[in-house]
């Protein structure tokens, strides 16, 4: 008789939904909307990455610019009140000494004269701190852009027309990418991640230096208070040095940004899908980085009296150059393991479904549901608290191969097996080897033969 397979029990779900009909509908969507995330990233078009780019970052200077210039009223009504404070200190201290002194009538005229020469300067300093720290961060930048026309660049450089150059330069690389080919993909979308990363990071110290700007003009006025005195002038005397280098910071940044412009208008132009155009690009993505990042402050470190370390700059970008790269590429092997798992576990439900004579959707489908499937118990391993450790994409490719093995070992025990003695294909008995029928025939050893007499 013929023995039935032992029955495996069912694989329990990881999903804190189970395997309820709500569930599986939950790792459809699942899977519906990780399908068309990839597809969107694939196969976006250079119009639609260059939609975000609707000068958001331009707002975000401008909202700085516009609420830093409310700061002024209300500041200056304090400097104002500082100032007298300490200019009143400064003048009895002068009278206090030259009474003490025994000094004549001139000497109190000169004293009177040098008196309202230096706090009329810094009065002045007060009044028009603003529009003056203004006129030199504004002339420096004038002359940035000048001097970035005359190459042959575009002016008033915005943070904004970085970032574009960015998308174009990561969507020219997406644009070779495929879903069919999705280690190529991997690999392109890493690069893309690396460019986008890069230039973000650039526009980022551009904002960075406007904000700035903006800041020493409008809060710089509460520090010329302190000019009453000629103990505390130096402070006043700061804000005048911080504007200027504030602005040749600026200066410097805005000619190394309209230079990097132009060659990667130039990249972009003739770019071709290559590892060699790759590799360049990406590596200028990074030189640009580390020189936007270094020589502005050198040169704010200069005007300032301070002294900045290029090394140690240059260091700190190439630890964060490769902490992104890094970061990338750990999330490019999660995403080839996952791919990896899910194509296995595509091929065994293909298997299954050619031995039971049906046919279901392709491996594409099959990879895109399993990899929904197992987003979503590995989703509610760790809201179940379940999973403590492990990135996220190593946990869905062991969730994958869990399920691998599980069927593996379904068919293999539901496949019936051929007890010794059974009918052959031609309906009759297994006949037992030739070695067999001899070892039957012989008769058992009793030890060592009797000898003759």
């Amino acid at each position: 008789m013929r023995r039935l397979p032992p029955r495996t029990p069912p694989r329990a779900s990881c999903s804190p939904l189970g395997s309820s009909p709500a569930a599986r509908a939950g790792c459809a969507l699942i899977g519906l909307a990780v399908g068309v995330l990839v597809l969107s990233i694939i196969s976006a078009s250079p119009a639609a990455a260059a939609e975000p780019t609707t000068n958001a970052l331009d707002g975000i200077v401008r909202l700085y610019q516009q609420n830093a210039q409310k700061w002024e009223t209300t500041l200056a009504t304090y400097a104002q009140t500082l100032f007298w404070l300490l200019a009143a200190i400064e003048m009895s201290y002068a009278a206090i000494r030259l009474a003490f002194r025994g000094a004549d009538v001139s000497e109190w005229m000169a004293e009177l004269v040098n008196q309202i020469l230096f706090i009329g300067f810094f009065l002045a300093l007060l009044v028009n701190s603003s529009a003056w720290a203004a006129a030199i961060v504004n002339s420096f930048r004038t002359a940035a852009n000048e001097a970035v026309q005359a190459s042959g660049g575009t002016s008033l450089i915005a943070p904004s027309d970085i970032f574009a150059i960015g998308l174009s330069m990561a969507n020219k690389v997406l644009d070779q990418s495929s879903i069919w080919s999705p280690g190529a993909s991997v690999g392109l979308l890493i690069f893309a991640l690396v460019l986008l990363i890069c230039f973000a990071l650039i526009a980022a110290f551009l904002v960075l230096a406007l904000v700035e700007s903006y800041v020493v003009i409008s809060a710089g006025i509460l520090f010329m208070g302190f000019g009453g005195s000629r103990w505390t002038k130096d402070y006043a005397l700061k804000m005048i040095i911080y504007a200027l280098s504030v602005g040749a910071k600026l200066f410097v940044l805005q000619l190394l940004i309209g230079l990097g412009q132009q060659i990667f208008n130039a990249l972009i132009q003739n770019f071709e899908a290559n590892t060699s155009d790759l590799l360049v690009s990406v590596g200028s993505a990074i030189v640009m980085l580390a020189l936007t990042k270094i020589i502005p402050d050198m040169i704010q470190g200069l005007i300032n009296g301070t002294q900045i370390s290029g090394g140690g700059a240059l260091a700190g970008v190439a630890a964060g150059a490769a902490g992104v790269g890094w970061g990338a590429f750990k999330g490019g092997i999660g995403a080839a393991m996952v791919a990896a798992r899910s194509s296995a576990l595509a091929s065994e439900q293909m298997q299954d479904a050619r031995m039971s004579g049906s046919f279901g959707p392709g491996r594409v489908v099959r990879m895109a549901g399993n990899t929904a499937m197992a987003a979503g118990d590995t989703l509610g391993m760790r809201l179940s608290g379940r999973i403590h450790y492990g990135t996220w994409a190593g946990q869905m490719a062991e969730a994958l191969k869990e399920r691998t093995v599980d069927r593996q070992a379904a068919r293999t025990a539901s496949e019936p097996s051929q007890p010794q003695g059974s009918v052959t294909g031609a309906g009759q008995p297994a006949q037992p080897s030739q070695a067999a029928q001899q070892s039957q025939a012989a008769p058992p050893s009793q030890g060592n033969p009797p000898k003759k007499p």
